[in-house]
C-alpha cells in the first residue's frame, strides 16, 4: 500500500507542481506542494496517508465521515485546519489535494489583497 501511495501522491505532484504559484518543499518532515508559500498537501511520513489542509469544517465532515483522521504534529491535540487521509481513501486524493489547493489560493490571495482564484 506504501508504494501506491507514494505513487498516487507523485501522480498528484506531477499534475499541480507545474501550475502558476505552486512549488513543491518540505513541510512536517514530508515532501510536500504549496501556493505562494502556504502549504496545502504533503505525502505523510510513514508514506501511507496524505497530509492536506482544508477549512476547519471541511476538516471536521471528512473525519466525521471517515475518511480522514485527525493531525496532530505530535503536538497531542489535533491542528483544526489539518488532516490525514489514509492510502484507503487513494480514489478520493485527487479531488481531497485540488479542494486543499483552493483553499491554499483564497488564504494566499486573501493576503496578498489579490481576488480569490476561480473554482
Amino acid at each position: 500500500m506504501v508504494q501506491e501511495a507514494e505513487d498516487a501522491f507523485d501522480d498528484l505532484r506531477l499534475e499541480l507542481a507545474p501550475l502558476d504559484g505552486v512549488a513543491e518543499g518540505r513541510m512536517f518532515h514530508c515532501d510536500g506542494l504549496s501556493y505562494h508559500g502556504k502549504f496545502f498537501a504533503a505525502l505523510g511520513k510513514e508514506g501511507e496517508t496524505m497530509l492536506v489542509k482544508l477549512p476547519e469544517d471541511r476538516v471536521n465532515a471528512l473525519i466525521a465521515d471517515g475518511t480522514g483522521i485527525p493531525f496532530d504534529a505530535n503536538k497531542g491535540r489535533p491542528m483544526r485546519e489539518w488532516m490525514l487521509v489514509p492510502a484507503v481513501s487513494l480514489d478520493r486524493w485527487p479531488a481531497i489535494a485540488h479542494e486543499a489547493l483552493t483553499f491554499a489560493q483564497s488564504l494566499a490571495n486573501a493576503k496578498a489583497g489579490r481576488p480569490k482564484a476561480k473554482r
